[in-house]
């Protein structure tokens, strides 16, 4: 697949579905980051204008509907237009909480537990075990923490990552595109004057990350950023519109010499802890469409021959997307298009941890076409989801066995107040 980098020139906004009529005083806000039925439907118009722009040929539509768009993954890049970093979504086994000190954090891995005697759960139908971190300390969650790690922050983490370390949050990554609120207002043709009344307000991400506060800033410390995608096909580079407002982006393909690629294959490291302990995490990079809800149907199929079993999962509140059905038909007589049924998304930074059959012991090469079968591909349950981009997904170390959770004692000095 070729890599697509989408650069808004202006501050983008998606829409979060509030409505937004011609109202005084009406708001469009924007949602923090885009999903990907966004950018693969923006593409695929881009595709389908440079093969001849007849949407109405259903040849053409079925193409367009075919071409698989993975993504989006948000970069950073150089004066050149290359991709330096790569920046993932935090992944929701890690629990940054908060210490004294505000330039350090702690780190803590989630892990599933051995259930307490006596507990119960709403998980026993699903035989899934509870997730929380080895060592319970009763420290406050960090306010600040980045939305999105820098891949070489996450690659350690993917692999063996400690059960508590200390971390510098701006070192692990940032939250991404900012928030930029804008105030419109209707001029009167005939005098230039503002028409009374006609007043509203859009907030669009802006794809620029400064470091330190915005006070203390200069132009020359904030960073390029971009949307990634991995396509099937490819057209020329162009300034072409995307989401509300046709605000305009900056469409082309990435530098073949990349600073920091993306590992197209499982890295080696991460690939041998996955054959020796035959057990994995699958953290998600993208939002994943599962028909059962937080629960997958397609990635615990049979892949390569091997099935996996669910042992656990840390997936945070669900995310919602709809939209507009351009193809649907309402009968004679009647305009096509609906709205799409409102559906609910595992987030992005969803992990699962799955355990692989005991009987491929000393069978690596069975591991290894699973690994090829997961790794950087989507895993929502339906095919065309998969195609949209929804549910890409990453492979990470986990030994297959459940630990026992520990309570740290409180010293007297804390007990006796």
């Amino acid at each position: 697949m070729k890599l697509w980098l989408i650069e808004p020139r202006d501050p983008l906004i998606v829409r979060d579905g509030r409505p937004f009529g011609p109202d005084p005083g009406a708001r469009a806000t924007s949602l923090p980051f885009p999903l990907p039925s966004t950018t693969s439907g923006a593409f695929r118009a881009r595709l389908g204008a440079a093969l001849g722009g007849d949407f109405t040929r259903q040849e053409l539509i079925d193409q367009l509907r075919a071409t698989r768009v993975r993504g989006p993954v948000l970069v950073e890049l150089d004066d050149e237009s290359r991709v330096v970093n790569w920046l993932l979504p935090a992944p929701a086994d890690a629990l940054l909480l908060k210490r004294e000190t505000p330039a350090q954090h702690v780190c803590r891995r989630l892990l599933p537990l051995e259930p307490f005697p006596g507990t119960l759960t709403d998980y026993a139908a699903e035989t899934l075990s509870m997730v929380a971190p080895v060592v319970y300390a009763p420290d406050k969650v960090a306010p600040d923490t980045p939305t999105f790690w820098y891949w070489e922050q996450m690659q350690p983490w993917l692999h063996d990552p400690p059960d508590e370390q200390t971390v510098q949050p701006t070192t692990l990554g940032h939250r991404g595109p900012s928030a930029e609120e804008r105030m419109h207002v209707s001029v009167r043709a005939a005098t230039g004057t503002a028409a009374e009344g006609m007043l509203f307000q859009t907030s669009g991400l802006v794809f620029t990350h400064r470091s330190g506060s915005s006070a203390q800033t200069s132009l020359t410390s904030s960073r390029r950023l971009a949307l990634a995608l991995f396509a099937e096909a490819e057209f020329a580079a162009q300034l072409a519109p995307m989401g509300g407002e046709r605000r305009l982006m900056h469409w082309y393909p990435a530098v073949d010499d990349a600073a920091t690629p993306l590992p197209a294959t499982c890295p080696e490291p991460i690939r041998a802890l996955i054959r020796t302990n035959r057990a994995c995490r699958v953290v998600l990079v993208t939002p994943a469409m599962f028909e059962a809800g937080f629960r997958p149907a397609w990635l615990l199929a049979a892949h390569a021959g091997l099935t996996a079993t669910l042992a656990a999962a840390v997936v945070a509140r669900p995310q919602v997307v709809s939209g507009w059905d351009l193809l649907a038909d309402n009968g004679p007589g009647r305009s096509r298009g609906k709205p799409k049924p409102t559906r609910r998304l595992a987030p992005a930074g969803s992990v699962y941890f799955l355990r692989l059959p005991d009987a491929t012991q000393g069978d690596d090469a069975a591991i290894d076409a699973w690994i090829d079968a997961i790794w950087l591909q989507c895993v929502s349950d339906a095919a065309q989801d998969r195609a949209d981009g929804f549910g890409l997904a990453l492979l990470g170390g986990w030994n297959g066995t459940l630990r026992t959770m520990k309570i740290q004692e409180q010293s007297n000095a804390d007990t006796s107040s």
